[in-house]
């Protein structure tokens, strides 16, 4: 079943472009401790949305599927 958008139909198999912290932990089974490390030392880049911590759901995929590799760039706050 296709969704109906503002800009035509979704297919039901469209994925995410990104996941809340919650999401992420539930994919992983991991805790926010363990994602917030991962920040820290470059395999998961936040997006902070409004104050709030998300991730590429494709690097939480790449990090479940155990091809996690350190980010290039830094989504970090007030970096460019």
């Amino acid at each position: 079943m296709e969704r109906v958008t503002r800009k035509g139909t979704e297919p039901k198999s469209a994925r995410p472009l990104i996941v809340t912290r919650r999401t992420a932990c539930e994919l992983l089974g991991r805790a926010p401790r363990t994602l917030k490390q991962w920040q820290q030392d470059g395999k998961l880049r936040p997006i902070y949305i409004a104050g709030m911590v998300n991730y590429s759901y494709d690097e939480v995929e790449a990090l479940a599927r155990g091809d996690g590799k350190k980010c290039s760039q830094s989504r970090f706050r007030g970096e460019e």
